[in-house]
C-alpha cells in the first residue's frame, strides 16, 4: 500500500517527552549523520530531498534506528559544502 507524502509528513500525535524513546512507524528519512565536526558538538549531516529544507532552530527530529530512536531539538543549522552542520540542545 502506497502512502501519500502529505500523510507521512504530518505531525506525530501524542508526542512523547523530548529525549524519550520514539516508537512511531510514521517517519521519513531526512538524511544520514556522517560524522562529527569541531569541538562544539556539531554533527555533519547529508540530507535527502526531504531533509534539505526540513531543519531550522527548534525543529524536533527523531535520531536513530526504528527500534531505538530518540527525539532531539535542533539548536542550529548551517551549510558546510554539500552537507549541513547540525547542533542539538543538550549536546556539546
Amino acid at each position: 500500500m502506497m502512502t501519500s507524502t502529505r500523510s507521512m509528513l504530518q505531525p506525530l500525535r501524542n508526542r512523547p517527552k523530548l529525549g524519550a524513546h520514539v516508537n512511531e512507524a510514521k517517519r521519513v528519512a531526512l538524511g544520514k549523520l556522517t560524522g562529527v565536526f569541531g569541538v562544539r558538538g556539531e554533527v555533519k549531516f547529508l540530507p535527502t530531498a526531504f531533509g534539505e529544507h526540513a531543519f531550522a532552530s527548534g525543529t524536533i527530529v527523531a535520531i536513530g534506528s526504528l527500534s531505538d530512536a530518540r527525539e532531539l531539538r535542533c539548536a542550529s543549522v548551517r551549510r558546510h559544502h554539500e552537507r549541513l552542520l547540525l547542533a542539538f540542545d543538550g549536546i556539546t
